[in-house]
């Protein structure tokens, strides 16, 4: 679990390096500009190194600086516009990821394609992901580039029904609601911010960059920050997937032995972490706390985080519980039959045990 170092280090103690590079944003942060981040642990980060900053330079107190992730800057934008009461927004209810992907479910269970499927959760999933570049990109399935498929009149189907059920019911998802927001910017030219910077973001999709102009006077754009000198690069080869993780989990091992008087901080990047996050966190785990497995030992804290975190879909206890709610569906998948008789959360295991194996 990640923690923040204090605001003074403590007598004898060392404080790790920020990872991120303050200088060239802080002109920026003392002009008290917005700055907005791709995600939330980056604008941690760069809060952290301004703290390294600040303490470097004796302070003892200092304001938070302006930085926000872009999801949290939208919610607030939109917060903003109820407690004005914005009419276009007044009776709309924002949809949580959730409950947007349940609707588009719904609709591909119902529709006679979607009875084709083996798994129309996943399409759903693929289809809610697809709806929201649509809108954040303001492209369209109409544009002639589009080659018609059986899969892509499909979704436009599925598509028109999900706006339709939005409209009639005055809902709105977390990506559509930029288009009010960025309405109300536009209405309102005279509240703009003075300024306001994007740092960090690799591509920018036009409705965010609309909303971000409409919103301030200057919009200044930070891919990166300059490298840290005294860099170099190393490749290696591995046979497989599991060797190559292992490889990285003993070279992080490794080189913290190395500075056993220094702390460093080792960042190592997993290209597909939300489908590996079980491999790598049992490898790493086998690395660096072989004993932490033993059913004896008390749970703590292993000695790396994930940036990545655990949905609370796949915490086991939740899952056991979403698992038991579907029940009631017409047909139930015989893989989650099984986890469910296997679940420690589901009646008395301990002495049901043996018949739920047979």
């Amino acid at each position: 679990m990640e923690s923040l170092a204090p605001s003074m280090p403590l007598k004898g103690s060392s404080v790790i390096k920020p990872l991120f590079n303050i200088a060239p944003i802080l002109p920026l942060i003392e002009q008290n500009c917005l700055i907005l981040t791709p995600n939330q642990r980056l604008a941690a980060k760069i809060k952290q190194a301004y703290g390294h900053h600040q303490r470097k330079q004796d302070q003892r107190v200092w304001p938070t600086p302006n930085i926000k992730p872009l999801s949290q800057w939208l919610e607030d934008c939109w917060q903003t516009l109820l407690d004005v009461g914005y009419p276009p927004i007044a009776s709309k209810q924002v949809l949580s990821s959730l409950q947007e992907q349940l609707v588009w479910e719904r609709i591909i269970n119902q529709s006679d394609y979607g009875q084709l499927l083996l798994r129309p959760d996943q399409t759903a999933t693929v289809a809610q992901q697809a709806h929201q570049l649509l809108v954040t990109w303001q492209a369209s399935l109409s544009e002639e580039i589009h080659k018609d498929t059986a899969d892509k009149q499909a979704f436009k189907t599925w598509q028109n029904q999900f706006n339709q059920l939005c409209t009639d019911n005055n809902w709105t998802t977390q990506y559509d609601s930029i288009n009010d927001i960025l309405q109300y910017f536009t209405d309102n030219n005279g509240q703009k911010l003075e300024q306001l910077c994007l740092l960090g973001f690799n591509d920018i999709a036009p409705l965010i960059k609309s909303v971000t102009q409409s919103a301030a006077q200057h919009v200044k754009i930070i891919k990166s920050c300059p490298e840290l000198p005294h860099t170099h690069c190393l490749t290696t080869c591995a046979t497989d997937k599991l060797s190559e993780i292992k490889s990285a989990a003993l070279w992080a091992k490794d080189l913290l032995e190395q500075h056993t008087d220094t702390p460093v901080a080792i960042g190592i990047v997993v290209p597909e972490l939300n489908i590996d996050k079980p491999i790598v966190e049992r490898i790493f785990a086998e690395v660096f706390e072989p004993q932490s497995i033993l059913p004896t030992e008390s749970h703590y804290t292993l000695p790396f985080n994930f940036s990545a975190g655990t949905r609370l879909i796949d915490a086991p206890v939740i899952s056991s519980a979403i698992k038991s709610l579907q029940l009631n569906r017409y047909s139930v998948a015989l893989e989650h039959c099984c986890q469910l008789l296997q679940s420690p959360y589901i009646g008395h295991l301990d002495s049901e045990l043996t018949l739920r194996v047979n």
